[in-house]
Order: C-alpha cells, then structure tokens, then sequence
C-alpha cells in the first residue's frame, strides 16, 4: 500500500492532486479550466468511479495555497479550504467558512456521482437497535457510496483485495461550528438530489440564529470498503445477502466479510445458495466453507475458502451467507442501510446449512460487507469496465492482434472522458470522447437533433430534452430566455436570476408558494410560448406533488403557479418548467426545500 503524504501535487497549472492511501487520488480545479475553479473530483480507482463537488460563489476571487497541504479559495462571501482527514484509507474534507449569516439556512452546491449508486444511511429502528445494532453518530444522515456497475463477485484474488465489497466511501453528514469560545457544534442536514445535481446542507434553525459568525460547515468525504454501521448477530443465525451476476461465470473459491467480535474465540462459516426463485430468499444449498474464527477486537477481513467447487453462472442471482457460533463475544457484521431487501436472516443453528434454505426469516435492506472470490470459465471475463480501467494509468504491451472498432473506440475513450466544469466552451471533439458508452455529467444542455449535426461516427440516444436547451452547436435558432422568483402568499420572500444553476429556496410547510416565471428572447422582449407553459413538482424520490399542470399567464412573458403545500411532507422538491413553443421546447429546473 502506498502511504499518503497528504502533499499537494501540481498538474497544471489550474489543477492539483492529493495522493490517499489506497492509491487514488483527489483533483482540486478543473484541468479543463484556464483559470482555477473551486471544483473538487474525489477518484477511486483510478479513473472508475468519482465524486464530483463544485462549491459556487462570487466571481472575484483568490486562489492561494499557504502550505504544501492546505488549498484556499475566497469570495467576499467564504472561504474554502481543501485538506486531506486521517482515515485509514485516506480522506478529504473542503471546509466552508460563511463569513456573515446567509440569507436562508440552505447552503447549497452543484455536485455529480460518475458511475456511484449513493444510500442515505438514516437513524436506526427501535427493531434494529433492539437487535443490537450500532450506527455512529457520524454515519447517521450520510451517504454510503457504492460502485454502480459491479457486484462483490470478484475473478481473482487481486480483484476481490482491490474491490472487496465494491463500495467506495463514504460522504458524511457535515459537522458545522462556529466562531464562539467556547465553540458551538451541530450536525448538519444533508441531501443529495439526483434530478437536479444539487447538495444541500441544511443548518439547524437553532444554531442559525444564535451562532456566532463565521461558522465552518465540513465536507467530509473518507475511503473505506467496509458498512459504516454494525449489525448485532445471534449465535446460530444465517445472515445473507443477494447479489445478480453479470458477465461472471466460473468456478467460487473463496467467501470474505468485514466482521468483529469483543472476546477471542468465536466461530464462523459461509455459504452460497442460488435463489428462491419467486420467493425473493435463499433457495438450493450450493456450497459452503471451512470454519474460520471471528477477528477480534475491531472490524476485519475473514476470508475462508469453499469445501467444494460450486459453479456459478451468468445472469443468475445467489446469495451469500455468513453464520456465527457466538461462544463468549458480542459478535457484529459490518453493513450500510440499502435501498432495497436484499437480506435475508433465519435461524437455522450454527454449521447446519439447510437445503433448501427455506422460509420462516425476516428481510432487511441492508448491504452486508461480504464477498466471494471464483475462478472464471474459459479464462478471465473481460467488461468495459475493466477495459477501461486498464486504460486509465497504464500503457499495456498488446502481444495479440486486436480489432479496433468504434464500439471498442468508445469503450477505450471513456476513462479519458474529461470533466467539463460550470459555463465551459464545448466543442464536438470534447462530446465525442464524454458521449461513448457511459452517461457522463454534463453541465451544458443539449438536444438529440444538435448533437447528430456534430457526431459522425457515435449517435447517443438521447431523452426528449436534458435542462435549457441552448444552441451553441449549431446556430440555428436562439433558445428562449427563462426568470424565476419564488415568494409565499403576496409577500416575496426571496429571489434569484434564471441562467440554468440550480437555487434552492426555504419554505415552510402550509406557506402557498408563489413559483413565478418570465419567458424572454435573448433580444430581452418578453414572449408567450405558441403551445404551453407547464410546470412539474416532484420530490427526490420522483413522487409528482404536481406533474406537468398549465401556468396562468398573468401578462405577456409572465406565468405564475401557486403550490399548496398543506400535506406536503418536510424534504427536497425540484421544480420543472417546460416552455413549448412550436416544435421547440425549454426547460428549466430550480429548487424548493419544505421545512
């Protein structure tokens, strides 16, 4: 393992880089920039999978670096400080200093996950605590972030000791303090909205308005492959968790968990079953391994290997299993809360693996922190994801003829793929290589017909419309200009200028809210759309308060909604304005936050 120094390394001359423990790396700026901006890119391996984090602010500002480990940025409105955080396999956290009380207690960003499944990770239930599980305060209100494309089934040793459980960190819940002395300290709300690309960090209303300014709100980010919380395990039970193979097929070697226990001796065993198909449990015994003993004091890899040589196949759902014998310890598996049940616990005494497994447990959404290792069939299974991984820092020697095609093109090119930052000039070159095979994040709004002037050789299919739809590729036409404001019931609480950055705006649940909105020409004449005017509220769990309902058009260029918000519940909400005018159509999206 490479040991990080926490130094600042220099890319160019806009761009830095922190070397972590594991090996990968953190970006501060934008490479693609000519000038500095307070973009943050947390990588894993390699070029992978990555977090991205642009904090916004004023335009003047100063960049400056007043050691080899600290990056500041400031505006007359914050300073950022990027710095690495002492976990084991490397961290980093950007501070945000707030000069003087904002506006609202909504501090908001821009922020991207590149091929990462997020899970909220909420309080524990009465249930799960009585079960004796532990959740650190930290953990509770964070995000655990997880490799979208693959599963804990590894084609080799080296695989299983570089992915493990496939998750990548974790991004915590902020911890915010003040100026005073002695200094106050609260945990911040956090959110992250998929539809919108936005993060929002709510501050307590408390401590909003009795803190001492400036206050320090800390972006936490910390590498880890293990769950951040702990499940408590009855001795005799088999806790099992699903997975579904895809492009994996071959012989299992070896099954691993992250897994602790207070007293020396306790005992362990895993398990492989295929599915209950139709019943969503363990079905058909496969296999199973040779006993192990529990790791003690603190979490820890125990890796045990397969008594026999169970096949696995492709395209097919399994389950693996672990059982304790707890004989003196208080015994736990590692697991994040997940988003669907996908484990599954029964009773079923220690070293007895029933066949089938049956009926009569109890379901959970956690991810438990376990994997296995196989031997593929036919040699190694080879993805575009490995593909490019293998392209990202190497050069490897090809010794065997390979055909190149534009499928395999786009495949090779993904990894390059470079980040294009807030109001960056793209150019069709710079598309070719982000628009392959993967979704990258874009900060620009595009439309099928414009890139299919620009693409020659890969056509993405693309949905109907992606944010504004502006017409830098072609010129052809001129997108309409979109306004908002948001106000409660005839007082006008807040507003901002429209331009495509998404705002969020604090309301309290039962306020009316006054969503508003101007349509403009670029000439700055105000313009009714030919066809609609319509707008769409959804929460980020892509529930429609109100789906696609007509705007009153109160004068020419000037729509206005009023949302009752009476039974609406305290969360994030994403505002969708949709102008058709003609054949052309542009859309807006902003933020609303209930609280």
């Amino acid at each position: 393992m490479v040991e990080s120094s926490g130094v600042i390394e220099q890319i160019n001359n806009t761009t830095y880089s922190f070397r972590m423990p594991c090996n990968d790396s953190v970006e501060v700026g934008d490479i693609t920039s000519g000038k500095f901006e307070p973009y943050l890119k947390v990588k894993r391996w390699g070029a992978e999978c990555a977090v991205g984090l642009l904090i916004g602010g004023e335009t003047a500002s100063e960049m400056r670096i007043p050691s080899d480990k600290l990056i500041e940025y400031e505006t007359s409105e914050h300073l950022l400080q990027y710095h690495t955080k002492d976990y084991k396999l490397g961290g980093f956290a950007v501070d945000e200093v707030i000069f003087k009380k904002p506006l609202n207690r909504v501090v908001s960003a821009s922020y991207s996950l590149d091929n990462i499944q997020a899970f909220y990770q909420p309080p524990l239930t009465p249930s799960e605590i009585a079960d004796g599980c532990s959740r650190p305060e930290k953990v509770v209100g964070s995000y655990a972030l997880y490799h979208a494309t693959k599963e804990p089934v590894h084609a080799s040793m080296q695989d299983a000791i570089k992915y493990k459980t496939c998750k990548i960190g974790m991004w915590y819940r902020p911890l915010i303090w003040d100026n005073a002395t002695p200094k106050h300290y609260c945990w911040g709300e956090f959110s992250i909205i998929p539809q919108t690309g936005i993060r929002t960090i709510t501050i307590p209303k408390e401590f909003y308005e009795t803190a001492t300014y400036p206050i320090t709100i800390d972006d936490d980010f910390g590498y880890t492959a293990e769950g951040g919380s702990s499940s408590g395990v009855v001795s005799g039970w088999a806790y099992c968790t699903s997975f579904t193979t895809s492009g994996q097929a071959g012989e299992t070697d070896s099954m691993s968990a992250y897994c602790k226990s207070n007293e020396a001796g306790d005992k362990l065993e895993f398990a492989i079953y295929e599915d209950d198909a139709g019943n969503v449990r363990p079905g058909v015994y496969g296999d199973e391994t040779s006993e192990g003993d529990v790791p003690t004091p603190t979490n820890d890899i125990e890796t045990q290997n397969l008594v026999g040589s169970y096949a696995i196949v492709d395209t097919t759902k399994y389950w693996l299993c672990i059982n304790i014998n707890r004989i003196s310890g208080t015994c736990s598996v590692a697991f994040d809360a997940g988003a669907v049940k996908n484990t599954y616990r029964k009773n079923t005494g220690y070293s007895t693996w029933p066949d089938p497994l049956g009926s009569g447990g109890f379901y959970t959404t956690n991810k438990q922190s376990i994997w296995v290792t196989y031997t593929p069939s036919g040699g190694t299974v080879v993805t575009p994801i490995t593909v490019a991984l293998t392209l990202t820092e190497y050069a490897p020697a090809i010794v065997t003829s390979v055909t190149v095609t534009p499928t395999t093109l786009a495949l090779a090119l993904t990894a390059y793929a470079p980040v294009i930052g807030m109001s960056h000039v793209v150019t069709p070159g710079l598309l070719v290589l982000l628009l392959t095979s993967y979704n990258s994040a874009l900060h620009i709004s595009i439309i099928s017909e414009t890139l299919e002037l620009n693409l020659t050789t890969y056509k993405p299919t693309l949905g109907e419309l992606i944010e504004t739809i502006i017409s830098m590729l072609t010129g052809q036409w001129k997108p309409l200009g979109i306004e908002t404001s948001y106000s409660k019931s005839l007082i006008m609480d807040s507003e901002f200028k429209g331009g495509g950055e998404m705002v969020t705006n604090v309301f309290d649940i039962e306020d009316t809210v006054i969503c508003s909105i101007r349509i403009k020409h670029l000439n700055g004449e105000l313009y009714n759309p030919t066809v609609s005017m319509l707008i769409s509220i959804l929460d980020h769990n892509d529930a429609c308060a109100v789906e696609d309902v007509e705007m009153t058009n109160d004068s020419t260029g000037v729509y206005h909604y009023d949302w009752q918000t009476v039974g609406c519940r305290a969360t994030d909400y994403f505002v969708r304005y949709k102008a058709t005018d003609g054949t052309r159509k542009a859309i807006k999206k902003d933020g609303i936050k209930l609280v």
